[in-house]
């Protein structure tokens, strides 16, 4: 029974795998649009400076686009997620929820992805965002949309009930351990007034509309969510987008 289902997911994720690429919401890579904003800014600091990963964990997914004498430090709960990353310069282990260990206006570019949705409160990660900055310093973070279907899911469903389907229909998650999400403002219209509250301003601010890859283990499933996405895109439902991607600037006045 379960080699049939197995069966069943990796033909509706191939039939999905080739659709993907003809839909408009896709040709959109987020994740890799977020890692080229924090590259491009990375180019224009001197040497010296220094670039937060906040909630870095394992992985920094831009470390490669870093240029000579910029130091990325990744700060997360974990000492052990921490310990397997081998991309930043140097970890601390911190909970990011609460405060970040840098001194005020101390560092240039604060990053955060797949980061908020967790965080109960997250004005309190972008004003401690805000104070460890240097004026003109930049946060970017990319991040699931609250109102993405996914995210609805996911909510209603309990951790450990969420992570066992996670773990069954994924197969490359099965060693990562999904921690609870808040989704606390993480839509774009909310995200943009806690910025601008906060004391930033924002350059760039960037819906992605596709996520109908967490129901590809069902063909008909994963048709519908992309009906939906699409239509959200074409009136430009930005609230209701399945991620966020945005850049913004701490104010120096």
């Amino acid at each position: 029974m379960a080699s049939l289902l197995s069966r069943f997911i990796r033909a509706n994720r191939a039939l999905c795998a080739r659709l993907e690429p003809h839909l408009p919401q896709a040709r959109l890579n987020i994740s890799l649009h977020y890692e080229l904003t924090v590259a491009e800014h990375m180019r224009r600091l001197t040497p010296g400076s220094i670039v937060v990963d906040a909630g870095g964990g394992r992985k920094c997914c831009y470390a490669e686009y870093k240029p000579e004498g910029i130091e990325i430090v990744a700060a997360d709960v974990s000492g052990e997620e921490l310990s397997l990353n081998k991309e930043a310069d140097r970890g601390v282990v911190a909970d990011v929820s609460t405060r970040l260990p840098f001194a005020d206006s101390s560092v240039d570019i604060v990053t955060s992805k797949h980061l908020l949705e967790h965080l109960p409160d997250i004005s309190r990660f972008v004003a401690e965002s805000h104070r460890v900055l240097k004026p003109g310093g930049l946060f970017a973070s990319l991040l699931p949309s609250r109102y993405a279907l996914f995210a609805i899911l996911s909510r209603l469903l309990p951790d450990s009930a969420r992570e066992n389907l996670v773990h069954r229909l994924v197969a490359e998650t099965d060693e990562t351990h999904r921690f609870h999400t808040y989704y606390d403002r993480c839509y774009a219209g909310a995200l943009e007034h806690v910025l601008v509250d906060a004391g930033f301003e924002i350059v760039e601010l960037v819906p992605g509309y596709y996520g109908a890859g967490y129901f590809s283990f069902s063909f008909p499933l994963w048709l519908a969510v992309v009906g939906w996405e699409l239509a959200t895109m074409l009136f430009g439902c930005r609230n209701l987008a399945a991620s966020v991607m945005v850049a913004a600037r701490k104010r120096t006045s």
